[in-house]
């Protein structure tokens, strides 16, 4: 599994060094082989922050301020420039956010449930792009609860840990077509093969669909409230008890017991989706606490029938919320606080730098230094 997914990124990202005839690519060479443009940026680095001392000891002690005021935006371009040939120019940009028959495929199918590359590398594919969604944190931008989860016992472990991947709607995996995958490695019920299909480098993979996937968005008969998240990291990937029925808690909800879901009460369903807006119809009887397996984020806001409530972090990582009987509609909206707060501090300082510079003008217009 490890040798693939070296392959798949290997491919993208060093086709270079495969045309010299390398079999692999090791990080040994790889280091070597950029180490000729990591000295030159150091160089290029060590001249960029020289100029700029100068520019500004120039600034202070002569009158010449437009002309080195000037100069520093064409700095930043020529340095721009520099790290474009540095890091974006490494790759061939075709194989990596090119459309594929794999990527529309999943594009047009996938809808709100979620996809796992399964012995490849998921990220090589882009799917993001497409509006696939994927449960692999990038680049660090997860909350660090989500990444606590995936890395409590081991990240790849995760990532093959049938509790987990069902819990997040695992619906779609993506697996080579020279491998073998057992149809029932993710639970009881046999995988159904959507067909296979080629990625823009010319591999063949299959995908399969996930029967045992929960739904994004469905309501559970019980919870345990356990303060510590790593006893609840703990239970979500190591432990026995059904996930699909049982969620666990931080804070306790004003919800004494539940009854037992009916087999014939409606899962709740996503209507509209979107990064900032999530609404979601549903027709319970009963009081129910409904789990939302995106990432719980204090900037989100939930209103049931426009009346806003709290939002719980269940297992660990993700939103439950409590849906009285006879609600019908739940609606998370993304209210960025510190956004917004920046924005205005920003407003702010932009009116008084403007307030400022014409202050001065006036100053030297009565000074007579400006006609």
């Amino acid at each position: 599994d490890i040798v693939a997914q070296e392959e798949s990124v290997n491919k993208i990202f060093y086709p270079d060094l495969l045309a010299d005839g390398r079999a692999s690519v090791t990080k040994l060479t790889r280091a070597m082989h950029y180490l000729p443009q990591i000295k030159k940026g150091f160089v290029i680095t060590f001249i960029t922050v020289g100029v700029f001392a100068l520019m500004f000891q120039s600034l202070i002690r002569s009158k010449s301020a437009k002309t080195v005021l000037l100069l520093i935006p064409l700095l930043i371009a020529f340095d721009g420039i520099r790290f474009n040939d540095r890091f974006i120019n490494v790759i061939d940009q075709k194989l990596a956010f090119g459309l594929s028959p794999l990527t529309e495929y999943l594009r047009d199918n996938v809808g709100n449930d979620r996809t796992f590359g399964f012995a490849c590398n998921e990220r090589s594919f882009q799917m993001y792009q497409f509006g696939v969604a994927s449960p692999y944190g990038f680049h660090g931008n997860e909350p660090k609860w989500y990444y606590n989860l995936l890395h409590y016992d081991n990240f790849a472990k995760t990532l093959l840990n049938p509790r987990f991947v069902n819990l997040v709607d695992g619906r779609y995996l993506i697996y080579p077509k020279r491998g073998t995958l057992s149809t029932d490695t993710l639970g009881p019920i046999p995988f159904d093969t959507a067909g296979v299909f080629e990625e823009t480098h010319g591999a063949e993979y299959v995908v399969f669909i996930n029967n045992n996937a929960y739904p994004r968005a469905f309501f559970v008969s019980k919870y345990e409230v356990i303060p510590e998240i790593k006893t609840i990291y703990d239970r979500v990937l190591r432990g026995s008890e059904d996930l699909r029925n049982k969620t666990y808690l931080e804070v306790a909800p004003p919800v004494d017991t539940l009854i037992p879901v009916d087999s014939t009460e409606a899962n709740p369903v996503i209507s509209y989706y979107s990064p900032d807006s999530i609404e979601i119809k549903v027709s319970n009887s009963r009081d129910r606490i409904m789990i939302l397996t995106d990432n719980y984020f204090p900037d989100w806001h939930a209103y049931i029938d426009n009346a806003e409530t709290k939002i719980y972090r269940a297992y660990g990582s993700f939103r439950a919320v409590v849906v009285p009987g006879g609600a019908d509609k739940v609606v998370f909206h993304d209210i960025p606080v510190n956004y917004h707060t920046g924005q205005k501090i920003t407003t702010i300082g932009v009116l008084l730098t403007l307030i400022s510079l014409a202050y001065c003008v006036y100053r030297r217009r009565q000074s007579g230094k400006l006609p």
